[in-house]
């Protein structure tokens, strides 16, 4: 494991590694964590801190145990993902591409005249059988701006006291594309919040768009919600094409790579996004991705559920062994 990785094994057999999981994300756990953390703008806690953590010893936290059991074993979130991912990448090809390693490679001047570009990075060969493995789709390919339609800025805040859902692109888990998002008043809201959403849209980050923080923003959506002009956002014209496209967009992301700009803080812009080929899948395809997401989507929002039902009721034991 990594070295800024703490590693808690447990010899007491009195003790169940469950039960400790679920103190440690409750909220006395956490306060421990918080006190024994170190440092203001890098905090830090150091092994010997670790060691001095207190475990609560409550003869009645099989209950406890039994729950988070089971969202230990629960990895159907992943395995759908895991499978909607690999038969698209089968069907385009991706898991049998070959790459070479030239030791160089040219560009025409008419090639620098036409892209405005005259990086090595642009015209690297390494991007190619990606790209080429969608151009030569048999169901053919389109530019994303073809399949999608784009939303612009369209939010002011001025003189709104709304409380607003917000989504920046540190909230998108670049592992999976979900999602979380803020409760902010209008007031408060950051100079970049500008795009309202609707829900459906799917949301591909400018800024280091190779980490992959591209997410689909919920169909229903109980309060307003509003992200960051940080974000390209668009709206699949086909809703059952939609999972298909997110999921390519991630998949390949690595070829973003080819079209940004800047080193430290890389960025692609919008133009490069709309006109980046995308394959136009079809509908049997597109549907198996569609219900196989939309299923891992489903599992883990129970596997959420059940983690924080293991945490409120190891808070709620620990409250009654402290009143009883």
């Amino acid at each position: 494991i990594d070295q800024d990785i703490g590693r808690i094994a447990i010899h007491n057999s009195e003790v169940s590694p469950f039960f400790v999981w679920a103190f440690l994300q409750s909220k006395f756990g956490k306060f421990q964590l918080e006190r024994f953390t170190t440092g203001q703008v890098q905090t830090h806690l150091s092994l010997q801190r670790m060691k001095k953590l207190r475990i609560p010893l409550l003869s009645n936290y099989a209950e406890v145990e039994e729950i988070v059991n089971f969202v230990s074993s629960k990895k159907e979130a992943k395995d759908l993902y895991e499978q909607a991912q690999h038969l698209l990448e089968s069907e385009l090809g991706l898991d049998k591409l070959s790459f070479q390693k030239p030791v160089g490679y040219t560009a025409r001047f008419s090639e620098l005249e036409q892209s405005h570009r005259s990086d090595a990075e642009f015209f690297h060969t390494k991007y190619e059988p990606f790209l080429e493995s969608t151009k030569k789709y048999h169901n053919g390919c389109a530019p994303l701006k073809q399949l999608t339609k784009r939303t612009l800025p369209n939010f002011n805040g001025k003189g709104n006291s709304e409380d607003y859902e917000y989504v920046e692109i540190g909230d998108i888990k670049v592992g999976d594309g979900a999602y979380t998002s803020s409760r902010i008043p209008a007031k408060q809201l950051p100079a970049n919040a500008k795009i309202i959403l609707n829900g459906g849209e799917i949301l591909i980050s400018q800024v280091r768009p190779t980490r992959g923080a591209i997410a689909i923003i919920d169909d229903t959506l109980s309060q307003p919600t509003i992200c960051s002009g940080a974000f390209y956002v668009c709206m699949a014209n086909d809703p059952n094409q939609r999972e298909a496209i997110w999921l390519y967009l991630r998949s390949i992301r690595p070829v973003f790579e080819k079209y940004c700009g800047g080193t430290s803080y890389p960025t692609i812009e919008s133009n490069y996004i709309a006109k980046f080929p995308v394959p136009i899948f079809q509908k049997k395809l597109a549907k198996q991705v569609r219900e196989l997401v939309l299923k891992s989507k489903a599992a883990k929002k129970e596997s959420q559920r059940l983690t924080t039902l293991a945490k409120t009721r190891v808070e709620q034991l620990i409250e009654e062994a402290v009143l009883s």
